[in-house]
């Protein structure tokens, strides 16, 4: 197999699986908050400028990349969405590049 139809085939199965996550996913309202989940999204809170009182020590990696998602969303189901969308898009992206790796690394 070539490498761009390898490319190309690694990147159509990322997207449906993306697809086929956003599908099964659409009618999930709300996160089932256990104590990292309540720590990432407090901690993204604070960053995008909402007042927060809950202090956590948790990295702030994920919560920066999901804080955007408190800027664009006005209310919760809309904050959720936008995060649903970020984590569909950071699936797809690790799909895809650890396809890629793996291609590579198990050429004959």
């Amino acid at each position: 197999m070539n490498y761009g139809k390898e490319k190309a085939t690694i990147l159509f199965a990322a997207i449906t699986l993306a697809i086929i996550s956003n599908i099964l996913n659409y009618k999930v309202l709300s996160p089932i908050v256990h104590n990292d989940e309540l720590g990432y999204l407090t901690k993204a809170a604070a960053i995008a400028g909402y007042r927060m009182d809950m202090a956590n020590d948790y990295f702030a990696g994920y919560s920066i990349v999901i804080s955007p998602a408190f800027i664009i969303g006005q209310e919760p189901f809309s904050i959720w969405f936008v995060i649903k969308i970020i984590n569909t898009t950071l699936f797809l992206c690790t799909f895809f590049y650890c396809g890629l790796f793996a291609g590579n690394y198990y050429q004959k």
